[in-house]
């Protein structure tokens, strides 16, 4: 007489191909998380740069990105039009989805010609000063994302554009 059902044995072997799936799926979801952060900050730099160009050119006055490690300012130039971000020049709502300033990702650039240092010039008429590049780095390790990390960490300056990319090490190859 033959019994149908499961032994023991087989369920603990179809619960143990479960656990293991799921653990493996878990740290893909870490992974993907990740990845997202990076390039929604990223994302979101990129559109902040190009709110402030349209701005620039709807007004026609020069905005002002100033960059430093940890967080990224966007002004309009106003009198003596130094291209430098004061205190009382900070545009309120430029960034509606991250803080302008305790950046996740600290962010560094190259910068083809700094004047004034470390700024990002958009003019009324919509050149973006100076060609360069900008890229997040790991907070951990204090290196660029290896390229299998994630897809977009770094924005291309140029003087009619603003786009993001990859960065390879030495440029950012543009997506």
């Amino acid at each position: 007489m033959k019994q149908s059902g499961m032994t023991l044995i087989e369920l603990v072997v179809v619960v143990a191909i479960i656990g293991i799936l799921v653990m493996a799926m878990a740290f893909q979801f870490v992974g993907l998380i990740q990845r997202g952060k990076v390039e929604s900050q990223i994302k979101t730099m990129q559109v902040d740069m190009m709110d402030a160009r349209a701005r620039a050119m709807g007004r026609n006055v020069q905005y002002v990105v100033a960059l430093s490690a940890d967080r990224y300012d966007i002004c309009e130039d106003t009198p003596p039009f130094d291209g430098q971000c004061l205190a009382g020049e900070l545009t309120t709502g430029i960034s509606k989805t991250l803080s302008k300033s305790g950046l996740r990702y600290p962010v560094r650039w190259n910068l083809t010609v700094m004047v004034p240092a470390n700024t990002v010039l958009m003019s009324g008429r919509g050149f973006v000063t100076p060609d360069g590049t900008i890229w997040l780095l790991n907070p951990e390790t204090g290196a660029v994302y290896d390229t299998s990390e994630v897809d977009y960490d770094c924005i291309v300056t140029s003087l009619t554009k603003i786009n993001i990319g990859k960065y390879n090490g030495a440029t950012c190859d543009i997506k």
